[in-house]
């Protein structure tokens, strides 16, 4: 009669024991990825901060003297990401369609010849449009516009078309901006302030903005932080949901996450993201990997296979060196 009790027991202790020991486990599995970012401080000039999110923050370290996980630091390219996901908060709403012509919003483009373009094609950096100056050296060039609208008309009349659309892949602000412009003209409000209706303040990113003294940027003018972009990371990974609210469709998601660009041969890319296929704002880097990293700013990462999002954040000394985040990356993964 007392042996059953005593083996119910010694299992409920086993169980336990267990359950202590894969939580010690969990506990030093990110031991080697502290000291590796301890090694690589020097190459983001003393300012580092990395997050890593499975249904729970499993990991966070932020590194250098006033540098935390809520320092507000401009994102670069990593905005794009943002901005993709305003553009499909209207498609979800039946308001415009990835495959309209951006003339129907932009009447300056069907004037200069470019009624053919497409919001997908904006999106998927597909236009055709010369771009301006070439390479990573463009990304950085200060906006001589004082709003988004006066830069896209300029897009219209100044920029030459050197290909069909969908022919050839060029990384670059001409396709997001104007999709950013159309929702201005849709939406009656200006980029910054949709975003921060629409996306922003639904996943409680207090610190992110695309507020500028100059042409709002929808590209690469987004200011963020560790922790408010791993927010915007878990709502995609939870297709679309954060904190039991809707922001995105499922639908819209996983349009976000499909290759846009076809058959289109590659002009520029920058190295960072070489042999990485493009969805909507947002780099294709294996099954269910999607990367946005943003040259400055950091590596905002979604792994959909493994279930889990992490954040490098901060602004490595070579910019289009991947031997400086993917090791990250790496050690990262291999703890799942």
């Amino acid at each position: 009669m007392s042996y059953k009790p005593r083996s119910n027991c010694l299992k409920f202790i086993n169980a336990t024991f267990l359950l202590l020991l894969l939580q010690v486990v969990r506990g030093q599995d990110f031991t080697s990825l502290d000291r590796m970012l301890e090694q690589k401080k020097s190459q983001f000039g003393g300012k580092l901060a990395v997050m890593v999110w499975k249904d729970s923050l499993l990991y966070q370290k932020a590194i250098g003297e006033d540098f935390t996980i809520t320092t507000q630091e401009n994102v670069g390219c990593s905005s794009a990401w943002f901005a993709a996901a305003l553009v499909m908060t209207f498609v979800d709403q039946g308001k415009i369609s990835l495959d309209d012509k951006v003339s129907k919003y932009l009447p300056v483009y069907a004037t200069y010849a470019k009624k053919y373009l497409t919001i997908r094609h904006c999106l998927a950096n597909v236009t055709g449009l010369a771009s301006g100056k070439g390479g990573v050296e463009g990304f950085f060039q200060k906006k001589k516009f004082e709003t988004l609208e006066d830069e896209v008309n300029a897009f219209a009349s100044g920029r030459e078309i050197v290909n069909n659309p969908g022919e050839v892949f060029n990384y670059n602000d001409i396709g997001t901006n104007i999709a950013g412009r159309v929702l201005e003209i849709v939406g009656k409000k200006t980029f910054d302030r949709l975003a921060m209706e629409r996306i922003f303040r639904p996943c409680g990113m207090k610190k992110t903005s695309f507020a500028s003294d100059r042409a709002v940027n929808p590209f690469s003018g987004a200011v963020s932080t560790a922790s408010d972009y791993l927010k915007f990371l878990e709502m995609l990974r939870n297709k679309g949901t954060l904190n039991g609210k809707k922001i995105l469709s499922e639908a819209a998601v996983a349009e976000m996450q499909k290759m846009q660009t076809g058959m289109a041969k590659t002009g520029f890319i920058p190295k960072l993201v070489e042999g990485e296929n493009y969805g909507l704002g947002n780099w294709i880097q294996g099954e269910g990997i999607f990367n946005c990293p943003g040259l400055s700013g950091g590596w905002p990462y979604l792994n959909v296979t493994k279930k889990y999002v992490c954040v490098i954040f901060g602004t490595p000394k070579d910019k289009e060196k991947k031997q400086v985040y993917s090791p990250i990356i790496d050690e990262v993964e291999a703890r799942f």
